[in-house]
């Protein structure tokens, strides 16, 4: 057994272990198998398997609603026997016996961020998404309509409460959070007429996206019905939905009019505590030489200064 195991490579003991297996046996019945003989203690019995399979062809073709998927055969069973096997179970029998439907679900992997900008897609360039949430019940207050907002790849988050829906009140919004964090390459919207002005006139444009093009910035509007777009945004109003039971959100509304929510690390997901990415602030960063880099401008034409804060106070960064 020693001269078998060096030819095999193995041990001893290995050898040892299949010879005894297959001891005072033809080697022709003997289990040779890498499990133990007989079978599992609690493995389905064979008369249920065989009766699942029969139940598996009998619903598919006499069931009124036309069920026959493992809870339809579970419930059946439940009537025949006192110990019904569990929907797992009746799965891996139908699997074992080849009855489950040839089309199995395929998951492939998510889209990268912006699939449908191919620049935010890259990384080359920044989306900021906006939406509103409509009448948001605030703890000990009144119903309150609060504008969201988040970046795709930098997750910069904010949320205004407003007394009422409306561009002019979208708009100040809009310039006050770009004035603090520079402007991004695209701002994505869906289709309220607050975003994209009234439908019931031809050849007007609304006020955001008058704000988005006067800046430089490219409007993109969500098709109607269009799944995965909107997920970044939707996302961060699920969590401004969840946190609007406290007690502080109401103190906020209560000091001004119009409040800004500042989400806390705490709460907020864990993509808005990462540092913030540099691609945002390329658009208007500034140098050692004190020198503005905007793209749209010339970096050498610039003479402004920066502020105490470090914001860039160029003309090409100023708001209307």
């Amino acid at each position: 057994m020693h001269a078998v195991a060096r030819q095999f490579h193995v041990s001893y003991s290995t050898v040892w272990f299949w010879v005894e297996r297959a001891c005072g046996k033809r080697l022709d019945p003997a289990v040779l198998a890498n499990r133990k003989p007989g079978r599992a203690w609690n493995r389905t019995p064979a008369a249920v398997e065989q009766r699942i399979v029969a139940l598996r062809k009998t619903l598919r073709e006499d069931s009124i609603l036309g069920e026959h998927g493992a809870r339809a055969i579970q419930a059946t069973l439940k009537t025949e026997m006192a110990t019904a096997p569990s929907v797992a179970s009746v799965n891996r029998v139908l699997a074992h016996h080849g009855l489950q439907d040839a089309a199995r679900r395929i998951r492939r992997p998510a889209p990268p961020k912006g699939w449908y900008l191919p620049e935010v897609a890259a990384g080359r360039a920044e989306v900021d998404c906006f939406d509103f949430i409509e009448d948001l019940k605030i703890a000990q207050g009144p119903l309150v309509n609060v504008l969201t907002a988040k970046s795709v790849h930098g997750a910069l988050t904010d949320a205004w409460m407003l007394s009422q829906l409306s561009a002019k009140g979208a708009v100040s919004c809009l310039r006050a959070r770009w004035s603090r964090d520079g402007l991004p390459a695209h701002a994505q919207f869906d289709n309220d007429t607050v975003f994209q002005g009234a439908h019931q006139f031809a050849h007007t444009v609304g006020r955001v996206s008058r704000l988005c093009l006067a800046l430089g910035v490219v409007p993109v509007f969500v098709p109607p019905l269009e799944h995965g777009m909107q997920n970044t945004i939707e996302g961060f109003n699920a969590l401004c939905r969840r946190r609007s039971g406290s007690v502080t959100v109401w103190a906020a509304w209560a000091n001004c009019r119009c409040a800004r929510i500042s989400i806390s690390p705490r709460t907020a997901p864990a993509c808005n505590r990462r540092p913030r990415r540099p691609r945002r602030g390329e658009q208007c960063p500034w140098t050692s030489s004190s020198t503005c880099a905007h793209p749209s401008r010339d970096r050498s034409s610039s003479s402004a200064a920066p502020t105490s804060a470090g914001r860039c106070t160029c003309s090409a960064n100023a708001l209307p």
